[in-house]
């Protein structure tokens, strides 16, 4: 059984025709060791950087906000890798500790039983630079709430399967400040797939480091 996410908040905007859902994970987690095992792979190239990421990043740990069945709070973190076929890993792990150092091999929620590691991948993904197609206008901050500008960030899309009920583009914003820290919002899906002017604010919560 997959991991599940209970305390989230889903939050979609229609403007015309075009819907926008985003979704700010807040974890939901049972016992041992660290993080997952790093992924390595070919080196992925992006524009406007002179960076190449061969290993999976790993993000900060994060509270649950959430207490299991069995009395732990439950902490989280996440690992992203994209593949140099456009595969994108994007998975959680759930911990028992605030360090995320005791993995949980799985913990029951509301009577509810789910495994501490969940594994997501998404197709056709890439990182963006100034798109002229998808297009944000909001205020964009990094973690330290400093204001980007569209030559400083990317965005990461990819296939979103169920965005609301049916396909549509996934999304985060991306910092990538190094070649070994990424900044990301939160995983946000917009439908129809295409081009949209988004006028919403973000800011990059998520900081993935080398594993």
């Amino acid at each position: 059984m997959k991991n599940v996410f209970f305390m989230f908040v889903l939050i979609c905007v229609s403007v015309g025709i075009i819907s926008s859902c985003s979704s700010d994970d807040e974890a939901v987690v049972a016992t041992a060791s660290s993080d997952p095992t790093a992924i390595t792979g070919t080196a992925t190239t992006i524009a406007g950087t002179t960076f190449t990421y061969t290993k999976s990043m790993m993000s900060r740990c994060r509270d649950a906000e959430a207490t299991s069945d069995e009395g732990d709070t439950l902490y989280y973190n996440k690992q992203l890798f994209l593949h140099d076929n456009k595969t994108l890993e994007y998975n959680d792990q759930t911990y028992s500790n605030s360090t995320c150092t005791s993995k949980l091999s799985s913990y029951t929620y509301d009577s509810t039983k789910y495994e501490g590691w969940a594994p997501a991948s998404f197709d056709n993904a890439s990182y963006e630079q100034k798109s002229t197609v998808r297009v944000f206008t909001g205020t964009i901050t990094d973690n330290s709430s400093n204001v980007l500008d569209n030559s400083t960030y990317h965005v990461l899309i990819f296939n979103q399967p169920d965005c609301g009920g049916s396909a549509g583009q996934g999304y985060m914003i991306a910092y990538l400040k190094s070649a070994t820290e990424i900044q990301l919002s939160g995983k946000s899906c917009r439908t129809p797939v295409g081009a949209w002017n988004d006028s919403n604010a973000y800011s990059l919560d998520y900081v993935f480091t080398s594993q």
